[in-house]
């Protein structure tokens, strides 16, 4: 076969010639179309379903109004404001202001002694304040005496050692720091039981956690023989023994040798705290500040302190970090049923205490005010454990695990005498 001969004007390479576009054979489907055509479907069924999920929605608001304005008209929101009040109760006790431990050095036997003379009735005899539990109680005894106020220290106006910022005492303050003052010092309660504000999944989810982290190799330290045979570990941050806040010992496990199984346990530690502060405490947290809206000043004021102390600390481990409300959590296994003060709590600050768990039993005592606090699962204890000699009664059937969360005094002091409180010494 002869081959085609290039002229001298013929440019055209081989390179350049194009191939016919391949098409399909007769009875072959064509794949590129098939494709092209299931988007557009895809595309025309999404459309579809956003236009019906805008139209289901708008008529969700709409009917959502028309509930709304039906339950206004059959009184629905007054009942259940109603079953609030009905669930609420104030406890006004006719009992002096118990200071009777305030201003004393750390004497566990001395407690002891005094309330074996003082108030005789057994922890276990004392009248329960309710036999409701699903009851929120607010519990306080007579106002303290001016008298009072000054022995406490920090805490009434009176008692407040009140300077000008060259140090020097003036008389009065203006009206809006005076104000100020009155809200950070002492609660207006002696206690307070939030009932079944905290859903039991989540305390069963809780003890799953704690029980993951012992089994990890947790190690406890020695039991405290002035309140229970049972130890419990310390977890969070505290400036006792030293002038500035810590992480505590319990929190690092140094006592765990081996590198491997202290990380795991650190890492278990420290999601077991994490589920704690996200799922369970800010619950409670914005049930408080409900309560007692003032209080937050001082909360933010003890977070920031210790945030500019230890800000590499909670870099490394934030889930030490609980916001303010408390720094410490404190987690052990039964009821500490011996009588106790809790010296190293401060005054100004609730002691928060919840259990998880199914059991009987473990009953708050307070000889003081003569009173015991039923406690079960789901409820949460605002109590000032400084103040008031407390124990709890000993756990019947099942199992009790006991989270009380607080503030030391060490850190509360510190910030008293800072620079956020220009005003006081």
């Amino acid at each position: 076969m002869a081959r085609k001969r290039k002229t001298p004007h013929d440019t055209t390479s081989e390179a350049d010639v194009q191939e016919p576009e391949k098409r399909p054979k007769t009875g072959e489907p064509d794949k590129e179309a098939e494709a092209t055509q299931k988007h557009i479907a895809s595309i025309d069924q999404t459309s579809r379903k956003q236009k019906k999920k805008n139209s289901r929605r708008s008529r969700g608001a709409e009917a959502a109004v028309r509930r709304l304005e039906k339950y206004a008209h059959e009184g629905v929101y007054a009942n259940a404001r109603k079953k609030i009040k009905e669930l609420t109760a104030e406890k006004i006790l006719p009992v002096p202001f118990p200071d009777d431990f305030v201003g004393w050095t750390k004497s566990g036997k001395k407690v002891t002694k005094t309330v074996a003379e003082k108030w005789p009735t057994p922890p276990n005899q004392l009248p329960v304040i309710t036999d409701n539990d699903r009851l929120t109680l607010f519990i306080k005894a007579d106002d303290p005496t001016p008298e009072q106020l000054h022995k406490m220290g920090p805490g009434g106006v009176g008692a407040w050692l009140i300077r000008d910022s060259k140090g020097n005492s003036v008389d009065s303050l203006p009206c809006e720091e005076l104000r100020q003052l009155e809200a950070d010092g002492l609660p207006p309660w002696l206690a307070i039981r939030l009932a079944h504000i905290i859903p039991i999944p989540l305390l069963d989810e809780l003890l799953h956690r704690w029980d993951h982290l012992v089994s990890m190799g947790l190690k406890f330290p020695k039991p405290d023989p002035n309140r229970s045979r049972t130890a419990a570990v310390h977890l969070g941050v505290w400036g006792l023994f030293g002038s500035v806040p810590r992480i505590t010992a319990d929190s690092l496990q140094k006592g765990i040798k081996s590198l491997a199984k202290r990380g795991a346990v650190l890492r278990s530690m420290d999601k077991m705290l994490r589920f704690l502060m996200n799922r369970i405490v800010d619950k409670v947290e914005n049930a408080l500040n409900e309560i007692i809206p003032d209080h937050a000043r001082l909360q933010d004021r003890l977070r920031a302190h210790a945030e500019r102390l230890l800000r590499k600390e909670f870099a490394r481990r934030p889930s030490l970090n609980f916001g303010g409300l408390f720094f410490t959590v404190a987690i052990k296994e039964g009821a500490s049923e011996r009588i106790h003060i809790d010296w190293n709590d401060c005054l100004q600050k609730y002691a928060l205490i919840f259990c998880a768990g199914e059991y009987t039993g473990g009953d708050f005592c307070i000889p003081q005010l003569n009173i015991r606090i039923p406690l079960g699962p789901g409820s949460v204890l605002a109590v000032r454990t400084r103040l008031l000699a407390h124990c709890a009664t000993l756990v019947g059937n099942g199992r009790r695990v006991v989270f009380t969360c607080f503030t030391d005094n060490t850190s509360l002091e510190a910030i008293l005498k800072g620079r956020d409180y220009a005003y006081i010494a």
